[in-house]
């Protein structure tokens, strides 16, 4: 039997909260689609210091991914937290 592979684009959005002291990144929340992660990224962005939406095409039955590519981004993305989108 013939092994298949089930990589697929997977869309996330991260977002960032200001806390005492700084910023802080917040759970990733998927989207079904690169529309709909823009869409959630902008709306989340209203109410936070920033969001970005991201994609990575991947197998998830076996955790192998490519690196992320940023999708969208709204608001203020602290720049220390650039190589930690690297590694969602």
């Amino acid at each position: 039997m013939a092994l298949t592979s089930s990589r697929k684009p997977l869309y996330a959005v991260i977002t960032f909260s200001k806390v005492k002291g700084g910023v802080s990144i917040d759970a990733a929340r998927q989207a079904k689609g690169e529309a709909s992660a823009k869409r959630l990224a902008e709306r989340l962005a209203e109410n936070c210091v920033g969001a970005i939406a991201i994609s990575r095409v991947g197998d998830p039955d076996i955790g192998e991914f490519d690196d992320p590519i940023e999708v969208a981004r709204f608001g203020d993305i602290p720049e220390e937290y650039e190589r930690t989108l690297l590694a969602f």
